[in-house]
């Protein structure tokens, strides 16, 4: 009888590690066969010698079962108790758990095979065979920089790159510190930089970079009567009683209600919010420039021509002063000028030069559409999502009733109403073709038991059903909660218990296929200061709750996404597809 003392000695764990690190560096015409070497005794323990046929078979458990793989190898010479042998199984090692059996018969005996036991456990050696074909998925451990390819950008060196370099996440957001003259760059945020500005630059409030028509804007600040630079000039009011002809409006209103303040134009507040929501006043112009009276008020204001909106803000500070800001065009010609107010802004109207001329803006048929919301859809810049939704689309006119803090129930702050009580005054009463409903994370803390989930899910249904009875032809959309962060895995956390309440709701109301859910697969993941954890470290603000700007551009397209697929007459804008 013999026994078995396996396996692998130190020469010989060395011998095969420096095979397989041959292997490694010679993968293409590595094969798969490894050194196995063992010691062999007789009962008495007396070490034997002579030639001897080895059978090896490869099983997947320690006992019993059908071999996954057989090799005989005869005359094997054995030299006081020690062979070597070479074993190929091809390519079975895949990293599944395997055990080695061994026969052997004196060497041309006709007798059957004596099996040792028990059988061996391979350990890890052999498998690095499987490193011939593993995936990236497989790798762990650390890859050192002289193992990397030169082809191969490190962080800690200065790398020239003599391709094009092409940047294509959705935002194009990149911070840290760049070199150079910077005589490429384009779309700066003029906030952001450093250094004296010359001469040629504006002398505004605020953040502007210019569209490619505009040459410049200059503003003239007065708290008397207004003077220079409106001499001469006509004044284009909305209303006839303040307009110079007296005939008609010249603009075409977009985004909210407009109401009159005196000599001013303002935007109609949500009912129970204290700021204006944001309001786009179109109009076409022939001439080389125009002056846009503001009243300071701690407002905000975008220029789009023709279409092109660099989405900087100018900010008129609440002085109370009158601003007059005149932009200057290349040359004279036709334009569609949009003005973008927002945040309790008073608009004195547009003064234009006699020989120019002006009429109300000309857009595509426009489908309006109010969002009721809370604080992640207010937009007082005319910065937020509901500002990027409305610039995706070339026929969408976007209202919102966005109060923060506010939700189904929750009515927020002193003062501030919840969106059953917004409903009639500002959604049914405008006659929207479309209401898409954004809320439910300030009632997170309202829903506590089940009598304030039915609670919430009555008001959701009652919302949706109130709005099918009055405006039969509006369609109507709902969106799950926006949340911050990677929802809760815990399906009975308030945030899922909300969520269903508004999704029931839409099942009831016979408008579940507009239901939009925003948690199953997150939007938003991650935490907003655990870099690494998720796109929150880019979509979440320092507040660890609403969007940075480019969390509203990552709202907007999911929204835009959803609605395209629903509503085919939406045009999405070719050119922001």
């Amino acid at each position: 009888m013999f026994r078995q003392f396996l396996i692998v000695t130190p020469r010989s764990l060395l011998l095969l590690l420096f095979l397989m690190s041959a292997l490694t560096r010679t993968s293409n015409a590595q094969s798969s066969a490894f050194t196995y070497q063992g010691h062999l005794q007789d009962s008495n323990g007396v070490a034997v010698s002579g030639s001897f046929d080895l059978m090896f078979g490869l099983y997947t458990n320690a006992t019993n079962g059908e071999a996954a793989a057989l090799q005989t190898n005869t005359a094997v010479p054995v030299n006081n108790g020690i062979f070597t042998t070479a074993l190929d199984f091809s390519n079975v090692f895949n990293g599944s758990c395997y055990w080695l059996e061994i026969g052997l018969r004196t060497n041309s005996s006709a007798d059957d095979f004596t099996i040792l036991s028990p059988r061996q456990e391979i350990t890890a050696a052999p498998y690095a065979l499987f490193s011939k074909t593993v995936d990236s998925g497989g790798i762990t451990g650390v890859i050192s920089d002289s193992q990397l390819s030169t082809n191969i950008p490190r962080l800690d060196t200065n790398v020239v790159f003599t391709g094009a370099v092409q940047f294509n996440n959705p935002f194009n957001l990149f911070t840290g510190q760049f070199a150079g003259d910077g005589g490429s760059l384009s779309n700066l945020n003029a906030a952001n930089l450093q250094g004296t500005l010359t001469a040629a630059n504006p002398v505004v409030h605020g953040t502007v970079s210019y569209a490619p028509d505009i040459v410049s804007i200059s503003e003239y600040v007065t708290n008397n009567a207004p003077a220079a630079p409106i001499v001469g000039l006509v004044r284009r009011c909305l209303y006839a009683p303040y307009d110079a002809v007296h005939l008609t409006n010249w603009c075409l209103i977009l985004r909210s209600q407009i109401r009159l303040d005196g000599e001013y134009s303002r935007a109609v507040e949500p009912t129970g919010a204290t700021t204006d929501m944001p309001t786009e006043y179109v109009f076409g112009m022939d001439g080389n420039s125009c002056v846009v009276y503001l009243r300071g008020n701690g407002s905000y204001m975008g220029i789009e021509v023709d279409g092109a909106d660099d989405w900087s803000r100018i900010y008129t500070p609440p002085d109370g002063n009158f601003h007059f800001y005149t932009i200057q065009f290349a040359a004279r010609a036709r334009r569609q000028i949009a003005l973008k107010l927002g945040a309790n802004y008073q608009f004195g109207g547009v003064y234009m030069s006699p020989t120019n001329g002006m009429w109300p803006g000309v857009l595509p048929k426009q489908n309006r559409m109010i969002i009721m919301g809370d604080s992640f859809t207010e937009d007082s810049p005319s910065i937020g999502w509901s500002s990027c939704l409305m610039s995706l689309f070339q026929n969408l006119d976007v209202w919102a009733s966005a109060v923060g803090s506010t939700g189904y129930l929750n009515p927020g702050t002193s003062g501030r109403v919840n969106f059953q009580t917004r409903l009639f005054p500002d959604v049914i009463t405008n006659s929207p073709d479309y209401v898409l409903f954004a809320g439910g994370i300030n009632d997170n803390d309202w829903i506590t038991n089940s009598a304030s989930s039915n609670a919430l899910y009555t008001a959701c249904l009652n919302m949706y059903t109130a709005v099918e009875t009055n405006l039969p032809n509006c369609k109507i959309v709902v969106l799950g909660p926006f949340w911050p962060r990677t929802p809760s895995t815990i399906l009975t956390d308030s945030t899922h218990t909300v969520n269903y309440a508004i999704s029931n709701a839409c099942f009831a109301a016979g408008i579940a296929g507009n239901y939009i859910d925003t948690l199953s697969d997150p939007w938003v993941t991650g935490v907003y200061d655990q870099p690494g954890s998720g796109n929150a470290t880019v979509y979440t603000s320092g507040d660890g709750t609403h969007p940075t700007e480019a969390g509203q551009w990552n709202i907007a397209y999911h929204v835009a996404s959803e609605l395209a697929k629903r509503f085919p007459e939406l045009q999405l804008h070719p050119a922001r597809r």
